[in-house]
């Protein structure tokens, strides 16, 4: 990417913060903020992927990992602020979905345990599990506030802590799940998986990169 380039990409960053500005959002520091953060850490990524791959030792991938998991679960957990144990309750259900989700597919042989595929998809599993999370723990928090009077009111009644938040974990949950099954429903028609894209832009043939 030359400068033009560069310099195209953050008018349009900006163009979207002035009107989040405009219309009080209160979202364009958010939005200019991160996507420096963005350009920054994904050339530092790149560097210590290189690292890694030079490194071929199991242990750095493994540690690699980890870290990511830990900091998707701080980063999620900033979402659900006021919500007890968001840190642990995120990195929990961040950690097993990867687990689970990556070492599915390593069992079953679909990729090789190496660098080179857990490293990249790894990252695609971890960052979607952390979208679905934060935007869980966000929610569950707007609910509580909202409900606060009906979660107080089955309290008083004798209701049980778990007993008194089902109503409100099962609209979390629900609108939680939207944005991932509406991907789901667009796969194919509107919405390119990332790997899928990848492999087209690199030149293999479409028939063989959706397999």
């Amino acid at each position: 990417m030359n400068a033009y380039q560069l310099a195209g990409a953050y008018g349009l960053i900006l163009l979207m913060a002035a009107i989040a500005r405009w219309r009080r959002v209160g979202v364009e520091g958010d939005v200019f903020v991160s996507s420096v953060r963005a350009a920054v850490q994904l050339v530092l990524m790149g560097y210590v992927i290189q690292w890694i791959f030079d490194l071929q030792h199991t242990a750095a991938l493994v540690a690699l990992l980890a870290a990511m998991v830990a900091l998707a679960g701080r980063i999620s957990a900033r979402r659900g602020a006021g919500v007890e144990r968001a840190y642990p309750v995120a990195l929990a259900a961040i950690g097993l979905a990867t687990v689970a989700i990556v070492g599915t597919l390593v069992v079953l042989g679909v990729i090789a345990p190496t660098g080179r595929y857990l490293i990249p998809l790894g990252g695609m599993v971890i960052g979607n599990t952390m979208n679905v999370t934060s935007q869980t723990l966000n929610r569950f928090q707007a609910e509580v506030t909202a409900r606060r009077a009906e979660v107080e009111t089955l309290l008083s009644l004798g209701a049980s802590r778990r007993q008194a938040a089902e109503g409100l974990l099962r609209e979390t949950v629900r609108a939680a799940m939207i944005a991932p099954l509406d991907t789901m429903k667009a796969v194919g028609l509107i919405h390119i998986p990332g790997v899928t894209a990848g492999m087209i832009l690199a030149g293999t043939p479409p028939v063989e990169a959706v397999r």
